[in-house]
């Protein structure tokens, strides 16, 4: 079993897949007013996606330090789901360091030239993302398919709107994790 978090206190230990569905399904309940259900909960399943390498794991057991395991997330995003996972991508790199701008989305695109890019003390959890995905998906855990017509409204993003519909999303995906 690949684990989200420490073992608590109580000895509660919390897997990756029951934490990625569970902040998906809720980051898509808060943003369902703001027609972007989808969005939302595509950031929540691929939020936390390199806490299925192997090294996110290490760290968990002291072994490691400095693993940024929310980059993988982002980079399928961009892969997978391109202009339709932009508004997501930028949500899921953001939730433990801060909202990026738009213009460093050429820097998500690749793990193994993140990981050069990476501060010295910080390092991604896996380079592979088609290892992370084989995890997932093994834990039952399915990416949804590309949608036709994405609802997100993110489009120009240099409009206000724009820039504040995204910071609705990364503000939706921040709380559901956190809750």
């Amino acid at each position: 079993m690949y684990l989200a978090h420490s073992t608590c206190d109580s000895g509660h230990q919390d897997s990756v897949a029951r934490h990625l569905q569970a902040v998906a399904t809720r980051a898509a309940e808060y943003a369902q007013d703001l027609g972007a259900a989808a969005e939302a909960r595509l950031a929540g399943l691929l939020h936390d996606l390199g806490k299925y390498g192997d090294l996110f794991q290490a760290r968990l057991r002291g072994e490691a330090k400095g693993v940024d395991h929310w980059s993988a997330g982002a980079c399928l995003c961009l892969e997978r789901y391109h202009k339709a996972g932009v508004g997501a991508a930028l949500a899921i790199a953001g939730h433990h360091i801060g909202l990026p701008a738009y213009d460093k989305l050429k820097d998500l695109c690749s793990l193994t030239g993140l990981a050069t890019k990476q501060p010295p003390e910080r390092r991604v959890s896996e380079e592979k993302i088609e290892i992370l995905l084989s995890r997932m998906n093994q834990d039952g855990l399915q990416l949804p398919p590309i949608p036709e017509t994405p609802s997100w409204r993110f489009g120009d993003p240099f409009t206000a709107a724009a820039m504040l519909d995204l910071r609705m999303l990364y503000s939706v995906l921040v709380d559901a994790d956190f809750i």
